[in-house]
């Protein structure tokens, strides 16, 4: 019933099979319907959308309740700037203060600026 045209087609065929007067105020009955099922379907439609909204929420809410309470925070184990060290701002470490590993992914990033 999704069309207005297929079923007031079928309706009017309906009548001719019985033997019925097909009017315009029979046509507006149909028409009014017609309507009638289409809203019954678009409220059905939207109970149907509004259970599944219902039923997400409840799962939402039941995997909210599966997360732990408590919270380990890290710790800090490097020491802080000192003042001076903040006023100077960073400075960016030479090659020779980098660790082995360290030293590696400078190479790495040179010679990714010398390809590009």
């Amino acid at each position: 019933m999704g069309r207005l045209d297929e079923f007031l087609a079928s309706k009017v065929n309906d009548c001719i099979k019985n033997n019925v007067e097909v009017t315009e105020s029979l046509l507006k009955t149909f028409k009014n319907e017609f309507n009638m099922i289409r809203q019954r379907g678009n409220v059905h439609r939207g109970t149907l959308t509004d259970r599944r909204i219902i039923e997400y929420r409840k799962n939402r809410i039941n995997t909210f309740r599966e997360i732990p309470k408590k919270v380990f925070l890290g710790y800090k184990d490097e020491a802080y700037n000192t003042e001076s060290e903040m006023i100077i701002g960073y400075v960016a470490p030479s090659y020779k203060d980098l660790s082995k590993e360290e030293k590696e992914i400078w190479k790495e990033l040179e010679n990714e600026k010398e390809v590009c």
